[in-house]
């Protein structure tokens, strides 16, 4: 079985494979964070999917130090923020809906057990299809 590749995105890495008949959307989008830099992307959904987005922070954390908390917000409203979980080094949040032609600021926040605060944000745009 021909899986489609996993839809990873680099800071100032190429554009991400959009989701459509021929290119099925992956499990989750896979959005790493690095050292500089707070914004890590765009993706693109349409109003009926409901996809998972994996912050990726290992890179940013330090040896000894973890996750403990993370939150998100999305503006403007109208994209659904259903969950935000955090599994080790990886944030992962839930976003469903949203209005076709808007897009959306994903705001995503990682505090640390020895103190540290990193917030990103990555862009959701809602297609027709």
């Amino acid at each position: 079985m021909n899986r489609a590749p996993i839809n990873t995105f680099a800071i100032n890495g190429p554009s991400p494979v959009i989701p459509s008949e021929c290119h099925p959307a992956p499990p989750s989008w896979r959005l790493p964070v690095g050292a500089i830099g707070m914004r890590i992307g765009v993706r693109r959904k349409t109003a009926a999917d409901r996809c998972d987005a994996d912050i990726l922070f290992g890179a940013w954390l330090p040896d000894g130090d973890q996750i403990t908390d993370a939150s998100a917000s999305v503006e403007p409203e109208g994209l659904g923020l259903d969950a935000v979980q955090l599994f080790d080094d990886i944030v992962k949040v839930w976003l469903s809906g949203g209005e076709p032609g808007e897009c959306y600021t994903v705001n995503v926040v990682a505090a640390t057990e020895q103190g540290r605060i990193k917030e990103v944000c990555f862009q959701v745009q809602v297609t027709e299809c």
